[in-house]
Protein backbone atom coordinates (compact mmCIF):
# COMPACT_ATOMS: atom_id res chain seq x y z
CA UNK A 1 0.00 0.00 0.00
CA UNK A 2 1.40 3.31 -0.42
CA UNK A 3 0.47 7.38 -0.63
CA UNK A 4 2.05 9.67 -2.79
CA UNK A 5 1.87 13.23 -1.45
CA UNK A 6 3.87 16.28 -2.52
CA UNK A 7 2.99 20.34 -1.67
CA UNK A 8 -0.11 21.08 -3.48
CA UNK A 9 1.70 24.62 -4.71
CA UNK A 10 4.67 21.75 -6.63
CA UNK A 11 2.10 19.67 -9.04
CA UNK A 12 1.74 19.59 -12.34
CA UNK A 13 5.48 19.83 -12.45
CA UNK A 14 6.71 16.08 -12.54
CA UNK A 15 7.82 15.36 -9.01
CA UNK A 16 4.91 12.80 -8.84
CA UNK A 17 5.83 10.77 -11.16
CA UNK A 18 9.42 10.72 -10.59
CA UNK A 19 8.39 9.87 -6.59
CA UNK A 20 6.19 6.68 -8.09
CA UNK A 21 9.26 5.53 -10.69
CA UNK A 22 11.14 5.30 -7.48
CA UNK A 23 8.26 3.09 -5.64
CA UNK A 24 7.64 1.19 -8.69
CA UNK A 25 11.34 0.24 -9.00
CA UNK A 26 11.36 -0.97 -5.21
CA UNK A 27 8.17 -2.33 -5.21
CA UNK A 28 9.69 -4.90 -8.28
CA UNK A 29 12.61 -5.28 -6.84
CA UNK A 30 10.89 -6.56 -3.48
CA UNK A 31 8.90 -8.63 -5.79
CA UNK A 32 5.50 -7.61 -5.18
CA UNK A 33 2.72 -8.65 -7.25
CA UNK A 34 0.63 -5.63 -6.68
CA UNK A 35 0.88 -2.18 -5.51
CA UNK A 36 -2.59 -0.54 -3.70
CA UNK A 37 -3.69 3.17 -3.30
CA UNK A 38 -7.00 3.53 -1.44
CA UNK A 39 -8.15 7.32 -2.51
CA UNK A 40 -10.79 9.47 -1.12
CA UNK A 41 -13.87 9.91 -2.81
CA UNK A 42 -13.27 13.72 -2.07
CA UNK A 43 -9.69 13.86 -3.84
CA UNK A 44 -10.16 14.36 -7.57
CA UNK A 45 -5.98 15.25 -7.74
CA UNK A 46 -5.27 11.66 -6.38
CA UNK A 47 -7.66 10.21 -8.89
CA UNK A 48 -5.69 11.27 -12.02
CA UNK A 49 -2.36 10.81 -10.70
CA UNK A 50 -3.09 7.17 -9.47
CA UNK A 51 -5.15 6.68 -13.11
CA UNK A 52 -1.85 8.27 -14.69
CA UNK A 53 0.69 6.05 -13.23
CA UNK A 54 -1.83 2.50 -14.84
CA UNK A 55 -3.66 2.24 -11.25
CA UNK A 56 -7.22 1.00 -11.72
CA UNK A 57 -10.37 0.78 -9.08
CA UNK A 58 -10.74 -2.63 -8.14
CA UNK A 59 -13.70 -2.36 -4.73
CA UNK A 60 -15.61 0.73 -3.46
CA UNK A 61 -15.23 1.33 0.20
CA UNK A 62 -17.02 3.78 2.14
CA UNK A 63 -15.59 7.74 1.52
CA UNK A 64 -12.50 5.75 -0.60
CA UNK A 65 -12.03 3.84 -3.69
CA UNK A 66 -8.85 1.46 -3.74
CA UNK A 67 -7.13 1.45 -6.70
CA UNK A 68 -4.48 -1.17 -7.97
CA UNK A 69 -1.73 -1.64 -10.02
CA UNK A 70 -0.51 -5.16 -11.15
CA UNK A 71 2.72 -5.66 -11.54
Amino acid sequence: MIGTHIRPDAGRSGIGRRLFAETLAAAQGAGLRHIDASIGDDNAPAFAYYQAMGFRPYRKSEGRTPHRLDL
